[in-house]
């Protein structure tokens, strides 16, 4: 599976703005690992027991509490992404690595890497 997503953070220090409902978007960035997804989310001060990942259809939803900047005083806020991935993912065997300041996922494809190509003939 070759990915172009592209990234949503770029490294430059932006101003988070919590929406209505009090949700922060955390910035992510999003690559290719071979045939799956790897996501990471910025959400500095997050701790494992925060983290809920869940999965909604063709959606994956990813909630947690956390810091809207590295240091202690930084404000408390809940990060909330929702992310439509569609079906070539197998969004259920989704592995989760949460570090200081990052939520790492890792996303497996439904595709097998074990098919050989299959040339179809049209007559």
């Amino acid at each position: 599976m070759n990915l172009r997503l592209g990234s949503k953070y770029d490294g430059t220090p932006r101003r988070t703005v919590a929406s209505e409902s009090g949700f922060v978007t955390p910035e992510y960035e999003a690559s290719s690992e071979g045939d799956d997804l790897c996501l990471a989310l910025r959400v500095p001060g997050t701790r494992p027991g925060s983290v809920t990942v869940d999965v909604q259809g063709p959606d994956l939803v990813i909630e947690a509490a956390g810091r809207l900047g590295p240091r202690r005083s930084s404000p408390e806020c809940r990060y909330h992404l929702r992310l439509r991935l569609g079906s070539s993912l197998d969004l259920h065997r989704t592995r989760v690595r949460v570090d200081r300041y990052a939520v790492r996922l890792l996303v497996p494809s439904t595709v097998s890497r074990t098919v050989a190509p299959t040339l179809l003939r049209v007559a």
